[in-house]
C-alpha cells in the first residue's frame, strides 16, 4: 500500500499479491479494503476510476504482519547473520526468526514459495569443519566493545600456545571467514591490525575507554591487501603449469583480474599468503609452480617432507 500519491487500484494490489504468492481476486481485494478501512487509516481516492487506495496522511504503517517474502528472506539469512550480530540484537530478532518459521509453516500447504528453503543449499567450498564453541559471555562483551568503540581487556590463547596471554585490544570489526569468526583489532598502542579468533578468547572485559580506530578506509584496504588470507599484504607474479582440469577451473573462476593463460601455463598477480600455499598444495600433481623460484622451492620442500612421512611404514592398530 503506497503512503502517498493517488494510490493503487484494487487490480494493481491484486497483481502485487499474485507476485508475492497470494492468489487473490480483484473483487476480494475490494471487499477486504472496505473492511480494513474501518480499522486502519486507509484513504480511498475517488477522484477518478478506478479508485486508488493508499495510507492516510500521518497513518502508522508499521504493522506486525509478515508476508512470505519477508519470512523466507529472514529464514534464509538467519544462519548467516547470527555470528555477526550483537547478542542484544539477536535477542530482539529471535521473535522475528520464530515468526518467520511460523509463517512459512502456516502457509506451506497453499503457497509454493514457502518450500523454496527446501530447494536451495549453501555449501562452503572447503572441507567441512564443526564450529568451535565461543563463550557467549565473551562474545557479548566483544560485541559491546565494538558497538561502543571501547578498548577490551582479553585473555587470548594463540594457535599452538599452552597458556592464555593478557591483551588490551582496540576492536575494529568482526570477520566471518568460513566457519570461524575473527575479531580484527589492534593491540595496546600498536597500529598494525591483526585477526584474533573468537573461540580462542577465553575472557573479555570492557574498559569503558575509547579505542583508537584507524583512518576511514584503512580496514577495508587492509582486507583487500589479503590480510584475511593470512598473508603479508604483498603481491607476487605467479606462474604455474596446470592440468587440463585446473586450467578450466581457473578460466571459469579467475584468481585475479590480470591472469593470462597460454597452453598449459598460467600467469597472474596474486596475494602472497598462506591460503595461496594451501591451495597449491591441495592440488597435488595437478599443479607445478614455475615462478617465483622462492615459492617453487618452498612448495617442493613441503612435498618432500610429506613424501618422507609416507615413506615411513605405519603400524596398524588392533581394533580389539
Amino acid at each position: 500500500m503506497p503512503k502517498s500519491g493517488t494510490g493503487k487500484s484494487a487490480q494493481q494490489l491484486s497483481q502485487d499479491l499474485q507476485v508475492r504468492g497470494f492468489s487473490v481476486s480483484k473483487r476480494q481485494v475490494e471487499r477486504d479494503l472496505h473492511d480494513l478501512s474501518a480499522s486502519f487509516s486507509l484513504h480511498c481516492n475517488k477522484a477518478g476510476t478506478p479508485y486508488g487506495w493508499r495510507w492516510a496522511n500521518g497513518a502508522h504503517t508499521e504493522l506486525a504482519g509478515m508476508d512470505v517474502a519477508e519470512a523466507l528472506s529472514l529464514h534464509l539469512a538467519e544462519s548467516a547473520v547470527r555470528p555477526l550480530l550483537p547478542q542484544s540484537m539477536l535477542k530482539t530478532l529471535e521473535a522475528k526468526f520464530q515468526q518467520a518459521r511460523a509463517k512459512l509453516q502456516e502457509l506451506s500447504s497453499t503457497n509454493p514459495l514457502c518450500h523454496w528453503q527446501d530447494k536451495v543449499r549453501s555449501i562452503p567450498a572447503q572441507l567441512h569443519r564443526e564450529l568451535p564453541e565461543v563463550d557467549t559471555a565473551v562474545a557479548s562483551t566483544i560485541h559491546e566493545g565494538l558497538l561502543y568503540d571501547e578498548q577490551l581487556d582479553v585473555e587470548y590463547t594463540g594457535l599452538g600456545a599452552t597458556a592464555a596471554t593478557p591483551l588490551r585490544l582496540h576492536p575494529l570489526a568482526l570477520i566471518q571467514r568460513g566457519p570461524l569468526t575473527y575479531l580484527a583489532a589492534t593491540a595496546w598502542e600498536y597500529e598494525d591490525i591483526r585477526l584474533y579468533a573468537l573461540h580462542r578468547i577465553t575472557a573479555a572485559q570492557r574498559t569503558y575507554t575509547a579505542c583508537n580506530r584507524p583512518a576511514e578506509g584503512q580496514l577495508d584496504a587492509w582486507l583487500q591487501n589479503g590480510a584475511a588470507q593470512f598473508g603479508n599484504q604483498q603481491t607476487m607474479q605467479l606462474r604455474l603449469k596446470l592440468s587440463e582440469d585446473l586450467l578450466r577451473l581457473v578460466a571459469e573462476s579467475p584468481l585475479s583480474t590480470d591472469q593470462v593463460m597460454k597452453q598449459d601455463t598460467f600467469h597472474a598477480t596474486v596475494q602472497d599468503s598462506w591460503e595461496l600455499r594451501w591451495w597449491i598444495l591441495s592440488q597435488g600433481a595437478g599443479i607445478e609452480v614455475l615462478e617465483p623460484m622462492t615459492l617453487r622451492e618452498e612448495i617442493a620442500q613441503s612435498l618432500r617432507d610429506a613424501c618422507k612421512r609416507y615413506d615411513t611404514p605405519v603400524e596398524t592398530e588392533s581394533l580389539q
